[in-house]
């Protein structure tokens, strides 16, 4: 996988992770992704203000999730992958 922020959350059937671009809690402003902060090989995965790597899609809204510890919300917005061409 390679470096950068994950996310990494549970829906109603399996577990995901999704590579993210910027996030924002509740409704604070948003935060971009700092993709070179990881070194090489490495990744980074996000993590509730409470510390907890617990969240759940639980359907409110699109790209936002539930802290199963807190109850802090937070909306991410995922990663688009360059493809390489030939």
């Amino acid at each position: 996988m390679p470096k950068g922020l994950y996310f990494k959350y549970i829906d109603h059937s399996s577990n995901n992770i999704i590579k993210v671009d910027a996030f924002s809690f509740a409704d604070e402003c948003w935060s971009k992704a700092n993709e070179n902060d990881a070194g090489e090989g490495r990744r980074y995965v996000l993590e509730c203000k409470c510390g907890a790597n617990d969240w759940t899609d639980n359907g409110r809204s699109i790209n936002e999730y539930e802290c199963n510890c807190c109850g802090q919300f937070i909306t991410v917005s995922q990663a688009k992958e360059l493809e390489e061409s030939n």
